[in-house]
């Protein structure tokens, strides 16, 4: 599998450096961890990547918090004189706080149980952080109020948060093209939304009665000064440009994105 310019080598599980305790316990987590498991060899070292979500049985819409832990382990002296290091990667919906409170925990069971093979149980409190705290952190970026406390937030394919009826009223709001086309893109990345998920929004806020939170009564009003609207024209241009100049970085796209200023 490749990954940027390097290459992974995933581990052999009859590889003969590893000890029979490691290889013991590899094997189960592999057992487990099916498709969210990574094994990965590193010469004198194996790393243990999984993707981990909150436990919500078959309520994939219910995930909302999501992350990679890393765990590293030395071929020779784990479990009886090093513990695993640990590391948290593609982490989203998680505060910085709350990820130094997991690599704590972490810190703290992996120094308790030296000598013992631990793995699975640090996978484990991990998934029970998120599955305790499966809320996303932050604000919406449209309102730009928390989401403490709102239930009714969604999350899009590119993993970005907002409130339902912020999102759909954003969208509502979208400019049409000519021919009376419009495309519903994600305010934060621009990734293009599927068109299921965009009416299922719209239905769901329409059944909800769920309004805007800028449209609250004790809400500041918005007033559009001169100078936001010269800088809304000054990156509309900037937009126009890059349209032009055929330099969106999207998903399918490797190209270096190439940023116009002038």
């Amino acid at each position: 599998m490749e990954i940027g310019t390097g290459t992974i080598k995933c581990l052999n599980l009859d590889d003969q450096d590893l000890q029979d305790e490691i290889q013991d316990e590899l094997e189960l987590l592999k057992a487990i961890y099916v498709k969210e498991l990574q094994l990965i060899d590193k010469s004198t070292e194996v790393v243990v990547q999984v993707s981990l979500t909150p436990s919500t049985g078959d309520r994939w819409d219910q995930k909302f918090v999501f992350l990679d832990l890393k765990l590293t382990v030395s071929k020779t002296d784990y479990p009886d004189t090093l513990p695993p290091s640990f590391e948290l990667c593609k982490v989203r919906g998680i505060s910085e706080e709350h990820q130094a409170r997991i690599l704590g925990e972490l810190g703290e069971l992996a120094s308790s149980r030296l000598g013992e093979c631990v793995l699975f149980d640090l996978i484990q409190l991990v998934q029970e952080n998120l599955t305790q705290n499966n809320m996303p952190a932050g604000n919406c970026p449209i309102c730009l109020e928390s989401f403490s406390g709102y239930c009714h937030f969604t999350i899009t394919e590119c993993t970005h948060y907002f409130h339902m009826a912020c999102l759909n009223e954003h969208l509502t709001h979208l400019e049409k093209s000519e021919d009376g086309f419009v495309e519903a893109r994600c305010p934060s990345c621009r990734e293009l939304l599927d068109e299921d998920y965009v009416e299922a929004l719209q239905r769901n806020t329409d059944e909800l009665g769920l309004k805007c939170n800028l449209h609250k009564p004790d809400k500041e009003k918005f007033v559009l000064d001169p100078s936001l609207i010269q800088n809304q024209m000054k990156y509309q241009d900037m937009y126009l440009k890059q349209k032009a100049n055929n330099s969106f970085f999207t998903g399918e796209d490797s190209r270096v994105l190439d940023l116009t200023t002038r």
